[in-house]
């Protein structure tokens, strides 16, 4: 099955792609470029500087400790559609940004890692429960819930145990099993009128590139992610999120252990870098 280029958009209204396999929403791409933004200013390689090792990571840490807290208040509230825009972000955010499972506190990565699938899977569970889990709802779900499968993957090959992913195949494998085919055929009109609507020639060429690469990688695939193995039933069992958040609140550091007591290093004055400037190692090795 195919779509003729000469057919009405495709594209829903609030929806973009930020690469071939990310189809997000606006709402979720604005909080991904915040948070991408804020992540940089708490990198010491942008600033030509180093604190010391786990600096980065922790900083990172800290941000999406913000996130969580930002996220567990649209929960309680059960605005579970703004919930779910900002459980995206993040989900997309962990594709961009790594550094934070690196910290040398193995122990708060894993609880980063329950909590954030706690929280995944309440707000997949009240969706559902008011019948808004659906594609017609988010054109995009199928993605998000393919990003937190392959997230959960890669997080248990650091030892974090990621039960959650079990219930996103689950539920893509229930809700796409029978469109396979037309859901793809209908995933590559939309990035082809993504790709289309761009206006830098450059950007445009690279971004046909990857489609294309893209394209015949999904050719080569016979099945769907969410048909691999055996398929769970679409239940989404209750999770006690509170206690994921009560293990988790208070676990990663609050402020740096050298330096000011501030992880944005935009708010650090000149003075405050200096010690910590490649500059002045250098000089202070005679370099």
């Amino acid at each position: 099955m195919a779509f003729e280029p000469s057919q009405s958009k495709v594209l829903p209204k609030g929806y973009t792609f930020m690469g071939p396999e990310l189809f997000v929403s606006e709402n979720a791409k604005a909080m991904v470029l915040d948070l991408l933004k804020n992540a940089e200013k708490r990198n010491p390689d942008a600033f030509d500087m180093y604190v010391y090792n786990d600096f980065h990571a922790y900083a990172i840490h800290d941000l999406i400790d913000k996130t969580f807290a930002s996220i567990k208040k649209m929960v309680n509230k059960k605005e579970w559609v703004e919930a779910f825009y900002a459980i995206e972000a993040l989900t997309v955010f962990f594709e961009f940004e790594s550094t934070w499972t690196t910290c040398d506190d193995g122990d708060l990565t894993k609880l980063a890692n329950k909590l954030y699938g706690a929280i995944l899977l309440t707000i997949l569970k009240g969706l559902k429960d008011t019948n808004q889990l659906s594609p017609k709802k988010f054109p995009n779900l199928e993605c998000v819930l393919r990003a937190a499968f392959e997230f959960g993957k890669n997080m248990e090959g650091i030892a974090c145990k990621s039960d959650y992913t079990t219930a996103c195949k689950a539920i893509a494998n229930d809700l796409f099993k029978d469109t396979m085919t037309a859901d793809r055929a209908l995933y590559e009109a939309r990035l082809r009128e993504y790709v289309e609507s761009i206006e830098d020639p450059e950007e445009k060429k690279e971004l046909l590139e990857s489609l294309e690469e893209y394209v015949e990688e999904m050719k080569e695939q016979k099945v769907a992610w969410y048909m691999r193995g055996k398929a769970s039933k679409p239940e989404i069992k209750n999770v006690n999120l509170q206690r994921a958040w009560n293990d988790y609140k208070g676990q990663a550091p609050e402020a740096p252990i050298r330096g000011p007591a501030e992880w944005d290093l935009t708010k650090w004055t000149e003075e405050d870098k200096s010690p910590f400037s490649f500059g002045n190692m250098d000089d202070e090795l005679g370099i």
